[in-house]
């Protein structure tokens, strides 16, 4: 038997920066008879662990919290029924990243899973223009005819590039959104 299992591809995780970023945790014991030893998060391209729990003389509430100090008092581990989730406060933009949560149990093999965080970084402003270069107002357009052709182009200052697409009944029009 092995004595570590790793469980599947990483889960997906994505906070606006400022806010709460929610990294899950499956501390669930494979065996009734079992129970959660230690719990330890990484932050893939750290050689040291960001957090741990250790649990082996207590229960989670009575535990033993670990927290890196370049994460200072943002870091903390909640488990509601039998999971658990690391909460960043005030996500960053270097949070951005793969995090592995590594739970010990007193009995079975070690379970290690992932989770791969993004944090959004919000646009510091967003302007529609139309077909001439003119600002839109308020951003409404129109009236139009039905039918007619409506160019419009969207430009956005700051924030995380991420993709968007446009779709209508003839094509599909994928793009970066920087």
């Amino acid at each position: 038997m092995s004595m570590h299992v790793s469980t599947g591809p990483p889960v997906l995780s994505e906070s606006i920066q400022g806010t709460i970023g929610r990294l899950p945790c499956n501390v669930t014991p494979p065996i009734l008879e079992d129970r959660v030893a230690l719990v330890i998060w990484f932050k893939v391209g750290l050689k040291t662990p960001i957090y741990s729990v250790d649990t082996r003389d207590s229960n989670f509430s009575d535990g033993t919290h670990w927290s890196d100090e370049t994460y200072r008092d943002r870091l903390s581990f909640s488990v509601e029924g039998r999971s658990g989730t690391l909460a960043i406060k005030k996500t960053r933009q270097e949070d951005t990243g793969e995090y592995r949560c590594r739970v010990d149990f007193q009995k079975s093999p070690t379970r290690n899973s992932k989770v791969n965080l993004t944090v959004i970084t919000p646009p510091e402003s967003i302007i529609i223009l139309d077909s001439k270069g003119a600002t839109i107002k308020d951003y409404k357009l129109g009236p139009y005819n039905e039918g007619a052709v409506i160019n419009i182009t969207c430009v956005v200052v700051g924030g995380t590039s991420i993709w968007s697409s446009i779709k209508n009944e003839f094509n599909t029009y994928k793009a970066p959104i920087r």
